[in-house]
């Protein structure tokens, strides 16, 4: 039988901008600062769901600047390859190449 996979989300705003944005969308309970990730780095993020990760991407057009983490069970944070995000979320294939350059800082 195979065991479920529990993945929690997280988006580290790159801007005061986007940072102002998610603290409106979201409550304080869902702030996590100095998180580190799988390297160590600290990041600043805010706990989401996958649906909401692919909502903000599919809106790069707006100007929010963020990055995109997940974490599998107890595992490290980890940056989300943009490119198997937006498949997963179910966006198409055009708006995948052009979401994804304006991803890479």
């Amino acid at each position: 039988m195979r065991k479920e996979r529990k993945y929690r989300w997280y988006i580290e705003p790159q801007d005061a901008n986007t940072n102002a944005a998610l603290s409106r969308v979201f409550s304080e309970e869902n702030f996590y600062p100095g998180i580190r990730d799988e390297n160590g780095k600290p990041r600043n993020v805010w706990e989401c769901n996958h649906s909401f990760g692919a909502f903000l991407l599919s809106r790069r057009q707006l100007g929010f600047r963020f990055k995109v983490f997940v974490r599998e069970g107890n595992g490290k944070m980890r940056e989300v390859n943009f490119m198997f995000f937006m498949k997963k979320a179910g966006i198409s294939d055009k708006a995948s190449s052009s979401h994804s350059r304006q991803a890479v800082s």
